[in-house]
């Protein structure tokens, strides 16, 4: 089944390397500086991995700065006595997580929405594309494609199963955890089995260069462009959340895609209001200052989006069964 009938081919990579900054927003990868060597990675080259792969996941990591828009205001939005509102038709799609059949659902039912409303809208992709579901890597060539359309703009924020599977790419230590974590279903979605002898570290040296030989290099650079978070109007975009009163400027990569407790417990975690997955729930939370969307669809089979135009928010779910708007 493709996305819509317009699509090209899997497999098209993006016809720009980094996406403009659209409107009053801006993007931002965080303080990835040193990230690797605060966390001990051994980066050095693999013999069987020379050549543009190794180099290519390593220069994903390089220091970045978050692209900052020349009409963004540089103090945060006031939404204390006034509804949040966006700057444009923006819908925020939750954790994916291999379920590319729901991903196809919401994508056709944005696209005929945002007609219907005469916008050319903006879909922010939350992370966790990857793991758990059956086709990942389906899920992953489905963004490129999407990236690529003229009828909307994209914007790919990077979650903490894409990390993990990047983190395997230069270090072999971490193949263990993240194929606890889910790893083997991303695996199996690129033609991969995993070892037999898990205690066998050439095993895991010879998983890692399968990888590196089989995920396409599109793929690569889908998760090279990705961003940590996004802000537009009154809404920040991230993954996982932000540590509560920390600006968004000093929070760590680790915190933007692995927090729960702290900021979900916080009344009022940012001058934003965050919008945000990885925390999944049975149902999607609405609050005044944070929005989450993940709602576990790889197991409930129900990927929610909310759609954000001037002060209006709404609810979209895509299940096998149907599109919902629940009331």
């Amino acid at each position: 089944m493709r996305l819509i009938e317009e699509w090209p081919p899997a497999g098209r990579v993006s016809k720009a390397e980094s996406l403009p900054v659209i409107g009053a927003s801006r993007r931002g990868l965080g303080p990835l500086t040193g990230y690797w060597h605060d966390h001990s990675v051994d980066t050095s080259p693999k013999s069987t991995s020379e050549g543009w792969v190794l180099p290519f996941v390593k220069a994903l990591f390089r220091p970045r700065q978050g692209v900052a828009d020349a009409h963004q205001p540089q103090n945060p939005p006031e939404v204390l006595s006034k509804p949040s509102t966006i700057d444009r038709l923006t819908y925020a799609i939750g954790d994916i997580h291999g379920r590319y059949d729901l991903f196809a659902l919401a994508i056709e039912y944005i696209r005929h929405d945002a007609r219907a409303l005469n916008e050319r809208p903006r879909i922010v992709l939350l992370g966790d594309y990857i793991d758990r579901g059956p086709d990942s890597a389906q899920v992953l060539s489905a963004i490129i494609d999407l990236r690529a359309q003229d009828w909307c703009d994209t914007e790919v924020l990077l979650g903490n199963h894409e990390l993990f599977m990047i983190k395997f790419a230069l270090d072999t230590q971490s193949g263990a955890p993240w194929l606890n974590y889910g790893g083997l279903s991303t695996l199996a979605s690129y033609g991969i089995t995993p070892p037999a002898d898990r205690n066998d570290p050439d095993a895991w040296q010879a998983l890692q260069d399968e990888l590196l030989v089989k995920i396409p290099r599109a793929h690569l650079q889908l998760l090279s462009h990705a961003h940590i978070y996004f802000i537009a109007g009154d809404y920040l975009f991230v993954h996982g959340g932000v540590a509560p009163g920390v600006p968004v400027e000093e929070q760590t990569v680790d915190t933007l895609l692995w927090i729960r407790e702290a900021f979900l417990k916080s009344p009022r975690a940012s001058e934003y209001v965050v919008v945000h997955g990885h925390s999944a729930k049975a149902t999607a939370d609405n609050h005044r200052w944070r929005i989450g969307v993940d709602t576990g669809a790889y197991a409930t089979g129900v990927l929610s989006v909310m759609r954000l135009n001037g002060p209006e928010r709404r609810l979209i779910q895509a299940k096998l069964s149907g599109v919902i708007t629940p009331p």
